[in-house]
């Protein structure tokens, strides 16, 4: 009765204080399946980031639905002998509550050794799971912390919910699926160390586009990686570095108002829109956009010498990538967006072309040819094959998208003159082009 008492006292003394000075108790991200029997023993752990050592730990953890507590015991602590726990000194008990929670407390019960929970695990959770569940990723809750120093004055936490996340599967979504919705997985206040995980699993996703999250706290920065669209309640973006002075394409899965556009170019860029194509000249022309429509290419220019992440930190975000991409066309000439890696060969009916900063122009490509996300590329129709199409009859610093895995490299092998016929090889001296380069004959 007297633990219980003084327990209570901490929660009602418990203040929140602000993300600055983190004292949490939350568990460290983890990854499962389903169908875990009570006979394996599997666990988890409980981790406490708190500035001091303390002497008890009380708190309420909701578990997804399908997984359940077996049992729980102490891992970290001071005590007289060694580093190890010793039943005859704490105690730990997780009871299932009427709201489907479990109550969990840990306390010393017969002396003054502390917690060490400074820094790591102070609980295992053993657990099992139902046949039934999904793969998936699943929020992990914890609330009502209540933790006491060695002079009985409780410590406050860092928010009133933190959250975490589980993973059931035999391989991580979180390092497999493109799109990431944790919009209802991490809420409330998100612990450091779970954030660095998140970060972690993200970095090692190669396949990711796109992460949804809540508006939500966290307590060290989140990392997006580069090349993928995020919306963190309604502000997000494209993470993504525009090459300075030089020339990309980008299609987006949002809308742009005018003010964002504006906001946008402020940074150092112009945006323009397919206008047009002269079949005899090769070339093609863009025109500016003072708005941007959702799921449509668009030609930019970076107009500072330096890189810029154009589309980063944007407000009013609603990104969706239920939609495709929608061609912009000019005759016979399609700018084309994409949403999904994968590959374009140009044929006998659709030559297909990409950047290349080198040349200034729009260069043919061949079989197999990569794209990646958040690009676009040009799609002719007909029979005509010309090697390059240049801007406005001008031929400016543009950068590749990503063909064949290099943004530089198309690894073309035909021979084509200056007029754009191919030919079977060069005759002669003088200029020709050959694997979307300038070749010298001899």
């Amino acid at each position: 009765m007297k633990t219980r008492y003084f327990l209570l006292m901490l929660m009602a003394a418990l203040v929140t204080l602000g993300a600055q000075a983190e004292n949490i108790v939350q568990v460290k991200p983890f990854s499962t399946t389903k169908g875990v029997a009570k006979s394996e023993k599997k666990s988890f752990f409980v981790n406490m980031c708190n500035t001091t050592p303390v002497l008890s730990v009380e708190f309420k953890i909701f578990l997804p639905a399908g997984m359940e507590i077996t049992r729980t015991a102490a891992v970290s602590a001071r005590v007289p002998r060694d580093t190890e726990w010793d039943e005859n000194y704490y105690t730990c008990q997780a009871n299932e509550q009427e709201d489907g929670s479990y109550k969990v407390v840990l306390v010393n019960i017969t002396n003054k050794q502390t917690i060490i929970g400074t820094s790591g695990a102070v609980i295992q959770v053993y657990y099992q799971t139902s046949d039934d569940m999904a793969d998936g990723i699943y929020p992990i809750t914890i609330s009502e912390v209540v933790v006491g120093d060695t002079n009985s004055q409780p410590i406050a936490q860092t928010a009133e919910t933190s959250s975490s996340y589980v993973t059931i599967g035999e391989t991580s979504p979180m390092t497999t699926d493109k799109d990431l919705d944790l919009n209802n997985v991490l809420t409330g206040y998100v612990p450091s160390f779970v954030v660095t995980q998140l970060n972690t699993d993200m970095a090692a996703n190669e396949n990711l586009r796109s992460v949804k999250l809540a508006e939500t706290t966290f307590g060290e920065e989140l990392t997006i990686p580069e090349n993928v669209v995020y919306q963190v309640g309604t502000t997000g973006g494209l993470k993504r570095s525009f090459p300075g002075s030089q020339k990309s394409t980008v299609c987006l899965p949002f809308e742009l108002s005018e003010e964002q556009v504006s906001a946008v170019k402020e940074k150092g860029c112009k945006i323009e829109v397919l206008s047009g194509y002269n079949a005899e000249k090769s070339s093609v022309q863009f025109t500016d956009v003072t708005t941007m429509a959702a799921h449509t290419p668009y030609l930019v220019t970076t107009t500072s010498e330096t890189a810029q992440q154009l589309f980063d930190g944007l407000t009013g975000i609603e990104a969706s990538l239920s939609a495709n991409p929608v061609d912009v066309e000019q005759g016979a000439l399609a700018m084309k967006g994409t949403y999904e890696k994968g590959t374009i060969s140009s044929g006998n009916s659709t030559t297909y072309y990409a950047y290349d900063a080198s040349d200034g122009a729009f260069v043919r490509v061949g079989s197999n040819a990569t794209v990646i996300p958040y690009r676009a590329y040009l799609a002719l129709s007909g029979t005509a094959s010309a090697a390059r199409l240049v801007i406005d009859d001008k031929a400016t610093g543009i950068d590749n998208v990503n063909v064949n895995g290099n943004d530089n490299d198309n690894k073309i092998e035909e021979y084509f003159d200056l007029q754009g016929r191919r030919i079977a090889r060069p005759v002669g001296k003088g200029l020709y082009i050959k694997g979307n380069r300038k070749y010298v004959g001899k």
